[in-house]
């Protein structure tokens, strides 16, 4: 209870901090983004998750989906193209500023009680500022203890940046997510629902996350026939287990593009254990 209410306090705090996230910042009946001194809101793209101006920015470009992006992402009419360009005219050119800056602040005040009124998502509201107020989570510490011999720090907010510049894709920022916050089902997590906790590809290690897409030897097999493949075509990349954890953060021309064929392989042994089906390369390409 002690810690229950602890985190209370400190939600209350962050809240009421000047430094605000931008890209959280609800879009819609923002007295930031009028049009003619009035407010917008659009119910039907409200109700397809069109909430916060994260979901207008394309953070692989650094700018906003252009509007054919946009209408894909969220299913939108194409005669809605209007109305696109109303809310991007209507955002403040600071608000978009900020929106390309990393660690982004907008002064503003609010209360906890004020900010679950303005929402109908008040888990979602809890949980985010709830991560803000943990100092970190069991999972970073974690993964920090299984890289703790690799004199590497793990730099949390850029893992999580590359999930979402990797790829536009839900369904695989899902599965990325899930993997860095470790709770993917694998057998070891499910022992306690599942006849076995060995691995199902190789039926011979405990299938952890980390055996699952580094370790066994069906993984590493699929990274051979993927190197072999990319060498064919003049790419080389040198990667270590971290990096197919989490995603090259180097500077280098092709790690977007290397790290959305590691996301796509891992979702498939996934995907195939789910199956049970073994996973080969000619399924991955």
């Amino acid at each position: 209870m002690n810690s229950i209410l602890t985190s209370g306090i400190k939600i209350n705090d962050n809240l009421n901090k000047d430094n605000i996230i931008v890209a959280k910042l609800i879009i819609w009946n923002n007295k930031n983004v009028t049009e003619n001194r009035s407010t917008i809101f659009y119910k039907d793209w409200f109700d397809r998750g069109i909430q916060c101006f994260e979901h207008l920015f394309d953070y692989r470009n650094n700018t906003f989906y252009n509007f054919e992006t946009f209408s894909y992402l969220y299913d939108i009419p194409k005669n809605d193209f209007f109305k696109y360009f109303k809310v991007i005219s209507a955002i403040p050119p600071e608000i978009k500023l900020q929106l390309s800056i990393d660690g982004i602040i907008l002064n503003s005040r609010t209360s906890l009680v004020e900010s679950i009124l303005k929402t109908k998502h008040v888990n979602k509201l809890l949980y985010n500022n709830l991560q803000i107020a943990v100092d970190k989570l069991t999972a970073e510490i974690k993964w920090e203890s299984i890289f703790i011999d690799t004199n590497l720090s793990l730099e949390w907010k850029l893992i999580y940046k590359i999930i979402y510049t990797t790829t536009i894709d839900t369904i695989l920022r899902n599965f990325q997510h899930k993997l860095v916050m470790r709770i993917l089902p694998t057998n070891a997590l499910l022992y306690k629902y599942v006849t076995s906790n060995i691995c199902e590809q190789c039926n011979c290690f405990e299938e952890t996350i980390e055996h699952m897409f580094w370790d066994c030897q069906i993984t590493q097999n699929l990274l051979l026939n993927l190197n072999i493949f990319l060498a064919n075509k003049n790419i080389n990349i040198d990667y270590k287990k971290i990096d197919i954890m989490f995603g090259l953060s180097s500077n280098s021309p092709y790690s977007c593009m290397y790290n959305y064929l590691i996301i796509l392989m891992k979702n498939l042994l996934f995907t195939m254990k789910i199956r049970k089906i073994p996973p080969t390369f000619q399924l991955f390409f």
